[in-house]
């Protein structure tokens, strides 16, 4: 089926906010296995939506989509005239529909009984009027998928158009009826049947409690269908972020293990920098007003030697000192002439410099010296709350300079990693490997992912691999939960197989809070985020597919966030560049997280510098090959009907990994 959507808004028409209902509905449309034929933006101008609606509406040739939506303008607002300009086209009212929308936004907010929904035919066209807002449009539309497609296929056929998919939906009904009546009579075989679509959830509160299988049922009985509604990917990453609080704060010492934490304290200088008068060059430290000319040296002062003062050598006019770089300026010089202005005259048979002519005409008063505390002095402000101590090493040389040999900084967390699944052997299994088992790769590329980003984080590991049954599931989870872990990564188990019971185990056993269950994304559907309080203290838990690809994917685009955010990391998400692919690519369903290789590549034509993106390969979820060489990976939006593939030189976001 071919859908139009019709965004009204004066500010989305003029480009002074975004479009988030329009993106939201064609989400929820391709989700539910149908065409967006058309999209559009229009003012809220009575003469214009009535322009675009009757455009595709009327279209020639069998072109006109089979179903017309449109968001916004449906209120009490002085400018909401979209029923006003969508009524007068219509030819058959259909107020079931309206009824239908008006009650699914009821069911989530009194306020639903201000909107003023229209719908009905025109030609061989459904048109529906929605809210204006992404929940409540979605909200709306979702409410009617499932008679959607009958009610197209009326309008769009003859006097029997329709009757076969009647049946069919009479006959399910009273198959869904009789099947649950027999449930309800014998409680050794209570099962949910949750018959759901994959319908895109775009609600601003994400949670999915309550919705994970029983875990006493029969593999007869098992749920085929997942009850758990597919998130957007970035609505997914922010309720995880949400859940990702920063760790407290600890005393550290100041040395290279420092690097990569974040400072959770203002840090100011202890010592002054430098801590007494430095000459900047080897030369010769002068009194500025006796100018140039012949002169003894009186004293030579080299890097870390005291000064001479105390010993009653003060310099005096008409003699100067032979300094090195470092090195203290003597008491009553005031500037420093360097090595190459000036020249030998004579020297004693021991070969020591006796006297030096002096070139340099016009030499300035505190030339060539440091003052003290000229670079931090104290009590100066050098490195700020919520700094990153890189490993450039900069930041820890600075502290050190200034005599700080302790500063508050953010923890990183400490780790589980827990595997399952029946067929898999430690990594190291030598070869041959005999059938039917596989190396656990999920291990050894999380732990080594984690400590190439965070090296400082703690991982513990289990001696032991999950098996495929809810005891050892539990046993593993229920040691990592008693562990000093703050975050639990488990691979496998979060699909709709018989032997996936990880969502179940998690919920029903060890009472964590399932957050999501699906995320509309490829690779990692399945994807799982899950909490659980131990002792007041709330531990993360990603239940990540088990594919090798989709774990490690999971991992940088869910995971590693929430890892920096806990260890203070200010900005802790994915970097990300406008990238050109070289070559094209065809497009999913779903948002696509393509692995490439970016490099960076001069343009020929402008002679700029841009990132371009080289595909590794196959994107099967289970290539361990397409991680190969991989830096980042691409953003691609969903295919549409106009849009099929990327073309060689398009532009697109990349996450940097």
């Amino acid at each position: 089926m071919d859908v139009a959507i019709l965004t009204v808004s004066d500010r989305v028409s003029r480009g002074e906010a975004e479009d988030r209902s329009g993106p939201a509905l064609a989400a929820l449309v391709l989700s539910a296995g149908w065409r967006v034929a058309d999209t559009r933006v229009v003012a809220d101008d009575a003469a214009a939506i009535a322009a675009a609606v009757a455009q595709w509406t009327d279209a020639a040739g069998g072109a006109a989509p089979g179903l017309v939506v449109t968001t916004g303008g449906t209120g009490f607002g002085a400018r909401d005239v979209t029923p006003e300009a969508v009524a007068p086209l219509l030819e058959r009212a259909a107020p079931g529909l309206v009824a239908a929308m008006l009650a699914a936004g009821l069911a989530a907010t009194p306020l639903a009984a201000l909107a003023r929904p229209v719908a009905g035919v025109r030609r061989r066209s459904l048109v529906l009027t929605l809210p204006g807002s992404p929940k409540g449009a979605t909200e709306n539309l979702a409410a009617l998928l499932s008679v959607l497609p009958h009610a197209v296929e009326l309008v769009r056929g003859g006097p029997t158009a329709g009757d076969a998919t009647h049946a069919k939906m009479i006959k399910d009904a009273a198959h869904s009826h009789s099947h649950s009546h027999s449930h309800s009579h014998h409680k050794s075989h209570v099962h949910v049947c949750h018959h759901t679509s994959d319908r895109v959830d775009v609600s601003e509160k994400v949670e999915a409690f309550g919705l994970s299988s029983d875990l006493d049922a029969t593999v007869a009985n098992r749920v085929r269908k997942s009850a758990y509604p597919l998130i957007p990917f970035d609505q997914a990453l922010k309720t995880v972020m949400e859940h990702a609080t920063v760790l407290s704060p600890r005393v550290m010492k100041v040395s290279d293990s420092l690097a990569g934490h974040i400072l959770a304290q203002d840090v100011k200088a202890v010592d002054p920098v430098p801590g007494y008068r430095a000459s900047v060059v080897d030369g010769y430290a002068v009194i500025s007003s006796d100018g140039p000319g012949v002169y003894p040296v009186s004293q030579v002062q080299h890097a870390g030697a005291p000064d001479q003062a105390s010993d009653g050598h003060i310099l005096k006019s008409g003699t100067i000192a032979r300094v090195t770089t470092g090195a203290m300026v003597p008491e009553g010089a005031d500037a420093v002439v360097m090595v190459e202005d000036t020249e030998l005259v004579d020297s004693s048979a021991s070969g020591e410099e006796v006297n030096i002519r002096i070139l340099k005409s016009a030499v300035q008063k505190n030339e060539n010296i440091r003052a003290i505390g000229s670079d931090a002095a104290v009590g100066e402000l050098i490195l700020e709350n919520g700094s990153l101590v890189s490993a450039a090493g900069g930041e820890v040389g600075l502290l050190a300079s200034v005599g700080v040999t302790d500063v508050l900084a953010h923890p990183h967390p400490t780790i589980s990693i827990l595997s399952t699944g029946n067929e898999l052997v430690h990594y190291s299994t030598p070869s041959p490997l005999p059938a039917p088992y596989v190396r656990d790769t999920n291990f050894p590329s999380l732990a080594t992912a984690i400590q190439a980003a965070m090296p400082h984080c703690t991982i513990l590991t289990s001696p032991l691999v999950a098996q495929d049954t809810q005891d050892s599931l539990y046993n593993l989870l229920h040691n990592a939960i008693e562990s000093q872990s703050n975050v639990i990564i488990t691979t496998g188990g979060v699909s709709m197989g018989e032997a996936d019971m990880m969502k179940s185990v998690l919920e029903r056993r060890l009472g964590a809070k399932i957050w999501f269950g699906r995320v509309l994304m490829k690779p990692g559907k399945p994807t799982t985020f899950a909490t659980v309080e131990k002792n007041g203290v709330e531990k993360l838990i990603f239940a990540l597919p088990g594919n090798p690809v989709s774990a490690l994917v999971g991992f940088y685009l869910f995971v590693l966030p929430a890892l920096r955010k806990m260890a203070g990391y200010p900005s802790p998400n994915l970097q990300s560049v406008l990238a050109k692919v070289a070559h094209s690519i065809q497009l999913d369903a779903r948002p696509e997280f393509y692995r490439v290789h970016l490099s960076l590549e001069l343009d020929s034509v402008n002679g700029v510098t841009r990132f371009i993106a080289h595909g590794t390969g196959s994107q099967m979820s289970s290539r361990m090959l397409s991680m190969r060489g991989a830096n980042a990976l691409l953003k691609l939006p969903p295919a549409t009907s106009e849009k099929q593939s990327l073309a060689e030189g398009d532009v697109v976001e990349a996450f940097l990994i």
